[in-house]
């Protein structure tokens, strides 16, 4: 059985984690009780729990994956499937900010920012749990996976006169200068690699 603990330090709800696929959690908790698509995306709808699955803009990036998982407070009859309840501390739509900061003294989780907007609190915590409350009330509990960047970007000085023969260069090739230094550096890197 899962923890509030385990979902707010390991983004771990029962046995979703982002990254998972759409067949995976429907082999957990079946259909879901509603669904809304946009075209890169899909949020699967289970009583108070929201799964969001994206598609990456990259091609090789295979089927939407478990990026969003929502934990919603509005409505006190809609239940958590069996499959996803917790045990230990239970959190109810009546908590506040200060009945999570004691929880906070219980266990090893520090929260990394308490953030007020528009009458609405943010408990961030520093795994990228989002805990909402509004009018001083738990509205909700989310997680948004933060996704690795394939690339990194790099800024680096050169003289003018290497920029001007970089700029010449990358005309003649037909790509930006970003794209034919990204290739010398690839290419000197993997040929240090080789030899």
């Amino acid at each position: 059985m899962s923890t509030l603990q385990r979902f707010l330090t390991s983004g771990q709800l029962g046995d979703l984690v982002p990254g998972v696929s759409r067949d995976f959690v429907r082999q957990r908790l079946g259909e879901p009780y509603d669904v809304s698509a946009q075209r890169k995306s899909e949020v699967w709808k289970y009583g108070p729990v929201e799964l969001g699955f994206y598609k990456d803009r990259s091609a090789e990036s295979g089927p939407p994956t478990l990026t969003f998982i929502g934990l919603y407070f509005r409505t006190p009859r809609e239940h958590v499937p069996s499959q996803l309840a917790w045990s230990g501390w239970l959190p109810t739509a009546g908590t506040t900010v200060a009945d999570f900061t004691n929880y906070f003294t219980t266990v090893p989780i520090e929260h990394s920012a308490l953030v007020s907007e528009d009458g609405l609190e943010y408990l961030i915590i520093s795994s990228g749990v989002r805990i909402t409350f509004s009018q001083g009330k738990l509205d909700s509990i989310q997680l948004i996976a933060r996704r690795k960047p394939k690339r990194r970007q790099l800024s680096v000085s050169v003289p003018d006169e290497i920029w001007k023969r970089i700029r010449k260069e990358a005309l003649e090739d037909k790509v930006s200068m970003s794209e034919l230094c990204s290739k010398w550096i690839s290419e000197v890197c993997t040929g240090r690699k080789q030899g």
